[in-house]
């Protein structure tokens, strides 16, 4: 079955998807799933020459067999990507909380977020010390939602990724004034900004 979204964490395999080829390749399957003959036919290259390719993205995970057709009698298998979505995250340790599933929070995705409140209105009276709040708030959240589902018996790759972020945020808005550490957090925030809006 097709993931939503899969993770790259090996640099190695990264640079395998990377590659001119195979990046067409996989532009090519995320419209429909295809055979060999008809990838090679589509970008006007030879079926062995395709054929390396798609072996090489099957042996690291990008593709996968999803049938069989019949062309003029002779079987061909139909290939097909094992994600919608890959996303590297070559930083990411396998033992992080929700490493897979969530945009992983550290300083630098903070001040973008700032920077987009700023540009909203919103005056950040806080200076430096507000990403460290934005931050320890969202790794505090990403704490509590894997620590719910886990009591719930649910594994994070059930859930669909935008069904995951979804889950997160109405976690979020449910346990933000029942956990003292989510509320302390919002309230550390709210107290450092300043709406300037209309």
């Amino acid at each position: 079955m097709k993931q939503e979204i899969a993770v790259i964490r090996d640099p190695e395999k990264f640079k395998v998807c990377m590659e001119k080829n195979r990046c067409k390749i996989m532009h090519l399957l995320k419209e429909n799933d295809m055979s060999v003959n008809e990838i090679a036919g589509e970008m006007d290259k030879n079926y062995t020459t395709i054929f390396r390719h798609i072996k090489k993205l099957e042996k690291n995970g990008f593709v996968t067999m999803v049938g069989e057709s019949r062309r003029k009698r002779t079987p061909e298998t139909i290939y097909g990507r094992t994600a919608n979505m890959f996303i590297p995250m070559l930083h990411c340790r396998g033992d992080e909380s929700l490493c897979g599933k969530s945009l992983i929070w550290n300083k630098k995705h903070a001040k973008n977020l700032i920077d987009t409140l700023e540009k909203m209105g919103y005056k950040n009276n806080g200076g430096n010390s507000l990403e460290t709040d934005i931050y320890n708030l969202f790794e505090t959240q990403a704490r509590l939602v894997k620590e719910k589902l886990n009591d719930a018996g649910i594994e994070d790759e059930e859930i669909k990724f935008f069904d995951l972020i979804r889950v997160k945020y109405m976690l979020l808005l449910l346990e933000m004034e029942i956990d003292e550490e989510l509320e302390r957090h919002i309230e550390c925030i709210r107290s450092k900004i300043e709406c300037q809006c209309g």
